[in-house]
This record gives structure tokens, C-alpha cells and sequence, in this order.
């Protein structure tokens, strides 16, 4: 048993972790210390106000201290900030509707407001919330397993899908998600089902992500025994782990862990890469006998160095298109726009199937690309919440001074900023104190702040996957969001195929420009369709049409129209060139090519025009 020093010593070790201040919240609550709960709550929402599950506990706290309103607030509050791990409703904004998807039931709420349900922490069984779950045996006297929130419909589909592999004899298997649809809450339901079969491990390689992780596991499984292993963190002996891929390069960290019935890699696209595979290989996920369960969860399965995943993963047992969760409301419509930048694409090199970084910032800096895309942002997107992607830290810098002169509310990030400063600067763009981020590379992954409602991209670039883990940050839905602008600043290329919004979903330039992505992709599939479904007739017309003259004998090749083509000053008899067209009816004529291909020209509005 922990005394109640060992319990609060962490936040006098780490002050900066607003998870501890949750976790000592969450003892005092225990104790029905409701002021100090709150000002623990309090604390953690200050350090980091993206978390919902800060908000979630100190609704929590004010309902135990009669103070309903202020409940209301943050319990709306917590859904407000992750409404991706709540089922969907038809009021975004009713907080009583939002407390019914929190699965804190109402008593006759429309008289009295009177919340009846209770702490998400097992308190009869629990000393504290970190209690160590070692063994199979204490599993369900140590923690409450039933999952604090639902999964919703294809989150339930993937966890079948992997069930079904796993029953099949697969060990290392891979699913596919848009960002924003849930991939972490996906993995905590899976861990939290497969509590009983030992220890989960979870790999990721950005703080930011692993934070995550611990967040949504904790809202899956608030009384789950969560270990962070990264610096100077080593907390190897929890029931679930979270640690930093780069720290497990290191050999002693590695051989500490112990084993794990579980492992779940985060954005599994980077699993090519030789510390990836040198520590699952240590974990056992490719040994023949018994390995553990390695499940991949990535946005983009295809690298744009073109290296396969197949090395690592059996089998994609589960994908979802990011089109089909925009259809299906699961994530924001878009829209687009295009500007072009007198740059020449050509010149630049590539390496690992993009472009060389240092010569393509050489070239938009000398192209007066900040100009651009100031200009752009002031025609497009001067009302909107807007993340630009460019390359170079210089570049990110000097593209944000130039907006701050425009009286623009501009910040730029990047990697080599202390993590401090970088929470600091995504707060004030949460809170709108920032209207536009300039970031190098730091916000393609781990950053889910859904109010963002347009992406700019100044990076032109040759990788469809890196191009999806940007325009991601502009998916998640959002209250009072309506969709989330694209504009592509585009290059001068021939021999380049560069990924824009109109080539990642192979629809119609000009159509993007006026109408959202959603409308523009259901005409064109329209579209596809009654041209197939007319190629498919005429075809049969065809057919039937030389069964017809086959079986009746009648059909004469001389019968066809000649073409004798004249050239000046030509004496040498040329060839006539026959052109064997068919009247399918009198507005549609077919050409037959070659055995397998039919030219078919159709009247339309008084023209032919060639199908």
C-alpha cells in the first residue's frame, strides 16, 4: 500500500506534468476534499487546457459541491474539446444531451438539473489510482474494466476485424483511420479487452503523443494503471505502458520492460524505420512462438519514401477512407482553393521520394512565397483559424513577422522551441488570442485542436501520406464549424506529380472551387456511373448489332464510308483510310478501334461529342 507521501510526491519531482495534479485531484476527491480537488483540477486545466478529461473531473467536483451550473459548464466544456470519443447527437450544444453521452444519467433534469451519477473511480478497491495491476488474478478487484465511454459503429467494426485476425492466427496486424476518427480510442478499448491476457505496451515517438495516449486510455479506463517510460521517467512495472520509441533505442531501457501481451505502435507508418523494428524484435512481436499481439493504428499507410509496411505488418484488417468519414459525418467537409507560385519545381531535387528540404526552401524564399501566402490568407481565409505548413524554421519565422506587420494575430512553431513555449502558443491559438500558426514540421502529427478551420499549405510536396497528416489537422469537427478551407500554393512542375487537394481525391479542378469536397464527390461519382452504365449499353447495342448482320449475312465492309485524303503536289496513289461507323441511333455512333474498344460520339444540345 502507498502512503500518502509516496502519492503526492510527484508533484513536488515533476510540477510541470498536469497529470499529476489530476492524480492527486483525484485523491483528494477520495477523500471528499472537494476544495483541494478542485484547485488540483483547476491547476491541470491551467498547464494544459486541450486535455477534457481535466474538465470531465472538475465537473465532477463541482457536482459533489452542489455548484450544478459550474458542472454544466465543464462537462460540456470537456466534450466541447474531444467530441470524437463521445457518440454523435443531433444538439451539439444542449449540455443536458452532453451529459447523457458522458453517461452521467439525469434525473428529471428538466425540473432540477439534478445529476445522479457518481465518480468515474472505484473507490471500494483502490487505494489510489495508480494501483500496479501485475497479475490476472487482482484484474477485477483492482480496476473497473467496464469502459467509460462507447465506441462508435466502424470503431466497433475494427475491433472485430482485429479480433477475427487475431482468432486466425495473425500476431502483427495493421488498421487504417483517417485523423480525428479515433485511432487512440480504438487501441484503449482493445487494451482494456485484453486486460486478462497480460500486460499492454503502447510505442510512439513524440511527447505529444504519448501524452495522448495516457489521456484517452485514462477516459476509456479511469482506474487503469498507466507507466510512462521516456528521459528521466521510467515506470516499467504498470499494468499498461506508454513509452518514447527514442528511449527504448537505448539497450538498458529496453531490457526493463519485461514482456507484454500487447504492444500497440502509434502512427505505425514510421514502423519501417530500423529502431522500430529493433525494438519490437526485442519484445518478441516476430518470434515464432507466442508473440504478442502488435497492432499498428496509422492515418497513412503508404510512406512517401515508397518503403513498404509489409516488412513488419501481416495484414491490413481494417480501413476507412477519408472521404467516407466526411459522407458519413464523422469528419469536416472541405473546400478548396489554388494559388500559383513563380517557382519552378523542376530544378529542385528529390530524395526519399520527395523534395530536397534545403533547395525548396532556397526556392520559396527566393520566390516571395510569405507575400503569397499573406495575400492568399487575406482573399481566403481572413475570418478563419488557420495552421500554415511550410519548410525551414527561417522560413516559418519570417512569415510570421510579416503578418504580425499586417496587424495579423500570428505565432510561428517549430521543433527547436522548449516544449513550455509550444503548449504556450498552441493555448493562445485554442483560445483565440492567436489567429494563425506558422509551423515547421511539428504540428503534422499529435496536434488535435479541432476548432482549426483552414490549412495553408506553402510546402509543395510529392508524398500523398505526408500530405494527409497535414491537411488532418483540419478534419476533426468542431461546434459552430462548418468546414475547413484548403488552399495549396502550388509550383510550376512538368515532370513532377505534385499532391494537392483535386489529386489526393482525382476529382475536377474547377468544380473544388466552387462547391465542397462532399457535393463535388458525389457528382462525379454520378457522373461515372451513367458514363459506365452508357459505354456498358452501347456496347450491347454493339454486340447485338454484329450478331445481328453475322446471322443474316447481310453485312457489306464495302458499304462503309471512304476517306481519300488529297496533298498538294502528291503523284503516288495513297492509301484510302476506312472508317466503319455504326448508327447506334440517331443521336449516338460507335467506331469500333479494335476488338475490345468502341469510339462512341453522342449528340448533346445540337454537338457530338466522343465518349
Amino acid at each position: 500500500m502507498k502512503s500518502t507521501k509516496d502519492i503526492f510526491e510527484p508533484v513536488t519531482l515533476i510540477p510541470d506534468e498536469p497529470s499529476y495534479y489530476l492524480n492527486r485531484g483525484d485523491n483528494y476527491l477520495k477523500k471528499k476534499q472537494i476544495d483541494e480537488a478542485l484547485a488540483d483540477y483547476t491547476k491541470a486545466i491551467e498547464m494544459d487546457p486541450s486535455f477534457p478529461l481535466s474538465y470531465y473531473k472538475r465537473g465532477l467536483a463541482y457536482h459533489l459541491k452542489g455548484e450544478l451550473d459550474k458542472a454544466l459548464a465543464d462537462l460540456n466544456e470537456s466534450v466541447m474539446r474531444d467530441p470524437e470519443v463521445i457518440e454523435s447527437l443531433k444538439n451539439e450544444t444542449d449540455p443536458y444531451s452532453i451529459i447523457n453521452r458522458l453517461k452521467l444519467p439525469l434525473a428529471n433534469y428538466i425540473k432540477t438539473t439534478q445529476l445522479t451519477s457518481s465518480l468515474p473511480l472505484d473507490t471500494k478497491n483502490n487505494e489510489s489510482n495508480n494501483t500496479d495491476l501485475t497479475s490476472k488474478n487482482n484484474k477485477s478487484n483492482n480496476v473497473d474494466l467496464t469502459p467509460k465511454f462507447s465506441t462508435r459503429p466502424y470503431q466497433e467494426q475494427a475491433l472485430s476485424e482485429i479480433d477475427k485476425a487475431y482468432k486466425k492466427g495473425k500476431r502483427r496486424i495493421l488498421v487504417s483511420l483517417p485523423t480525428g476518427t479515433g485511432k487512440t480510442i480504438v487501441f484503449a478499448h482493445l487494451i482494456n479487452r485484453r486486460i486478462g491476457e497480460g500486460r499492454s505496451l503502447v510505442l510512439a515517438h513524440r511527447d505529444e503523443l504519448i501524452e495522448q495516449a495516457v489521456d484517452k486510455i485514462k477516459m476509456v479506463i479511469p482506474s487503469a494503471s498507466i507507466g510512462v517510460v521516456k528521459a528521466q521517467r521510467n515506470e516499467t512495472n504498470n499494468q499498461i505502458v506508454v513509452a518514447s520509441i527514442q528511449t527504448l533505442a537505448r539497450k538498458s531501457r529496453l531490457s526493463s520492460l519485461g514482456s507484454f501481451s500487447t504492444i500497440i505502435v502509434d502512427e505505425a507508418h514510421h514502423c519501417a524505420a530500423n529502431s522500430y523494428r529493433k525494438v519490437l524484435k526485442a519484445l518478441g512481436s516476430f518470434s515464432k512462438k507466442t508473440p504478442p499481439l502488435t497492432l499498428g493504428v496509422t492515418a497513412t499507410p503508404e510512406r512517401g519514401d515508397g518503403v513498404g509496411l509489409n516488412s513488419v505488418f501481416q495484414q491490413i484488417v481494417y480501413h476507412r477512407s477519408l472521404l467516407e468519414m466526411i459522407s458519413e459525418q464523422y469528419l469536416s467537409d472541405l473546400t478548396w482553393q489554388s494559388v500559383n507560385l513563380d517557382v519552378d519545381l523542376d530544378n529542385i531535387g528529390i530524395r526519399s521520394g520527395d523534395f530536397i528540404e534545403s533547395q525548396l526552401i532556397k526556392a520559396l524564399t527566393d520566390s516571395e512565397t510569405p507575400r503569397h501566402m499573406l495575400e492568399a490568407w487575406k482573399s481566403y481565409a481572413s475570418d478563419r483559424k488557420t495552421i500554415i505548413f511550410v519548410p525551414g524554421v527561417e522560413l516559418a519565422h519570417k512569415t510570421a513577422e510579416l503578418f504580425q506587420q499586417h496587424k495579423i494575430k500570428c505565432e510561428a512553431i517549430d521543433g527547436k522551441l522548449p516544449s513550455s513555449e509550444r503548449k504556450a502558443i498552441i493555448t493562445r491559438l485554442r483560445n483565440g488570442q492567436t489567429q494563425v500558426v506558422v509551423n515547421c514540421l511539428i504540428l503534422t502529427e499529435g496536434f488535435d485542436e479541432s476548432s482549426i478551420d483552414c490549412i495553408l499549405f506553402a510546402r509543395p510536396t510529392k508524398s500523398k501520406s505526408f500530405y494527409l497528416q497535414m491537411l488532418g489537422r483540419g478534419t476533426r469537427l468542431h461546434p459552430g464549424k462548418k468546414d475547413c478551407l484548403v488552399v495549396d500554393l502550388v509550383g510550376v512542375s512538368k515532370k513532377h506529380n505534385l499532391i494537392t487537394l483535386p489529386s489526393i481525391f482525382g476529382l475536377p479542378i474547377e468544380k473544388l472551387k466552387q462547391k465542397p469536397l462532399l457535393t463535388v464527390a458525389k457528382e462525379h461519382a454520378r457522373e461515372l456511373a451513367r458514363l459506365k452504365a452508357l459505354a456498358e449499353e452501347k456496347q450491347r447495342e454493339w454486340q447485338t448489332y454484329k450478331a445481328k448482320q453475322q446471322t443474316s449475312n447481310t453485312y457489306n465492309p464495302t458499304s462503309t464510308h471512304t476517306y481519300k485524303p488529297t496533298y498538294p503536289n502528291q503523284s503516288v496513289e495513297t492509301k484510302p483510310i476506312r472508317f466503319n461507323w455504326l448508327k447506334l441511333n440517331d443521336n449516338c455512333y460507335a467506331l469500333s478501334l479494335s476488338k475490345q474498344t468502341v469510339f462512341l460520339l453522342k449528340q448533346d444540345c445540337g454537338h457530338f461529342l466522343a465518349i
